[in-house]
């Protein structure tokens, strides 16, 4: 995401490309995004600037026009109770009705039901919170006392698929449930490391973040160029449960979980539409391991439903990092440099390391190496998106 007026143009761009129910929707969902999230909005009747307070995990992004930033949600939370107290004080000798009332609600804004506060941290209603619990009380069910405003694995998965079924969305709460917490010390030191690569290269884009933590991870573990990784194996050394289940939707490849009461465990759904094949399940594997090891303390400290909502930059580094730790884009690049058989060398590629076609074009695309006019013929016909390539 970028600044206001980035986010309006990109808006646009794409509503004009769509035709009819489509384009209004964007444009709809556009502005529900910026009811929500523009701190401007909240003062009606006056013209200030568009400011965005969007969270992410335990960051909180602020964007305006002129300038991004990232700072822990602790830190912009206190920011807003303290301009939220200063409201309240200048309110706390109101006669009319809504200030009274607006004092009121501020000074009970920390007295919730379990339910009021499960639909806080999920964005679902009361009756579909209900719902998922059958039988089981809400309280019990979801994890929550009502003591405070919060969030746990349950809920955030419960957030990041709310846009499938009851049925659905209970199938992944209930295999978190089902996890008891592991204590993953080697993994958690390689996270510490991961983190301090992750300082050291700024800003640089989601795409090169991912790569670079890859190769970073593959030299730790000793394994050569031409050397296939083996997600399922890496994960298991770390001390990640990884079980295979079937969550009845194709939308969701995987759940990853690493809250303080579950995991770090990944279920691989075994209907998802990249997971259900055995290149899929690899490079699902590889994606989970890359939020594991750089972002359980960021934008995803609890859950990552992959095929959920998530942040767009997450799921970039991530999908990088997959595909280099699978398959190098060096070696892939020179495999395809000057070879008479380009057909051959794909499915070589792909027996060998356990990757997709899809993942080989792009790689090879992304070493840099130039492609013979059949290779880059071949390889682009592989892609969903051949403009791109």
């Amino acid at each position: 995401m970028g600044t206001p007026s980035q986010l309006r143009s990109e808006a646009a761009k794409l509503a004009g490309d769509s035709r009819g129910e489509v384009s209004d929707f964007v444009l709809s969902e556009l502005e529900s995004f910026l009811e929500v999230h523009d701190l401007s909005r909240a003062l009606e009747g006056a013209i200030l600037p568009e400011v965005l307070f969007v969270r992410v995990g335990q960051l909180c992004c602020i964007y305006a026009d002129t300038i991004r930033v990232e700072i822990p949600i602790e830190n912009a939370t206190q920011c807003l109770e303290s301009f939220g107290q200063l409201l309240a004080d200048r309110l706390a000798n109101a006669v009319d009705d809504r200030g009274r009332a607006a004092v009121a609600f501020w000074h009970n804004r920390t007295e919730l039901s379990p339910i009021q506060q499960a639909s806080i941290a999920t964005g679902l209603s009361g009756e579909a919170l209900d719902s998922i619990a059958g039988s089981v009380d809400v309280s019990e069910y979801w994890q929550v006392d009502g003591t405070a405003p919060t969030s746990n694995e349950l809920l955030a998965a419960a957030r990041m698929s709310a846009d499938l079924t009851h049925q659905e969305i209970g199938a992944i709460v209930g295999s978190i449930k089902g996890s008891a917490r592991r204590e993953t010390a080697r993994l958690d030191r390689l996270s510490d490391e991961a983190h301090a690569l992750l300082a050291k290269w700024g800003d640089s884009p989601p795409h090169d973040q991912g790569h670079e933590l890859a190769r970073w991870l593959r030299a730790v573990l000793e394994l050569g160029e031409a050397a296939p990784a083996n997600p399922d194996g890496i994960l298991e050394d770390l001390g990640v449960l990884v079980e295979a289940v079937d969550l009845s939707t194709t939308t969701v490849d995987a759940v990853g979980t690493w809250g303080p009461n579950h995991g770090p465990a990944v279920f691989v759904n075994l209907s998802g539409r990249h997971s259900q094949e055995p290149a899929g399940r690899r490079t699902t594997l590889a994606h989970e391991l890359a939020h594991l090891l750089v972002d359980r303390r960021g934008a995803l400290p609890l859950t990552e439903v992959l095929g959920g909502r998530s942040s767009w930059r997450n799921e970039a580094r991530a999908r990088a990092f997959a595909a280099e730790l699978l398959l190098p884009c060096a070696f892939a690049g020179l495999s395809f440099g000057g070879a008479d058989d380009p057909s051959e060398v794909l499915s070589r590629l792909k027996r060998e390391f356990g990757v997709s076609a899809e993942v080989v074009a792009w790689q090879a695309k992304n070493s840099g190496i130039p492609l013979a006019p059949d290779a880059f013929a071949l390889l682009r016909g592989l892609v969903r998106y051949p403009g791109r390539f």
